[in-house]
């Protein structure tokens, strides 16, 4: 599923419409040689797309290069 939604993503990039994939733990049952696969394939595809991956789990995704942008908590 996800390697579809990066084909629509690039296809609309291609025709110059702006595009982004959005990843929400999509890959957090993956087993360690599919995540490996798919942190090369999200490399690789971010040259082109601006990819945004929102996760609880910070290592998995240690091995792509990229912003880390974490949440606090904010009490009032």
């Amino acid at each position: 599923a996800v390697l579809v939604r990066l084909a629509f993503a690039q296809i609309l990039a291609e025709r110059n419409m702006p595009a982004m994939l959005i990843l929400d733990d999509a890959l957090v049952y993956s087993d360690d040689r599919r995540l490996d696969e798919m942190c090369a394939i999200l490399h690789d595809a971010a040259r082109n797309l601006q990819i945004v991956i929102l996760s609880c789990h910070g290592r998995m995704w240690s091995k792509l290069p990229g912003e880390l942008l974490t949440m606090e908590r904010v009490t009032a």
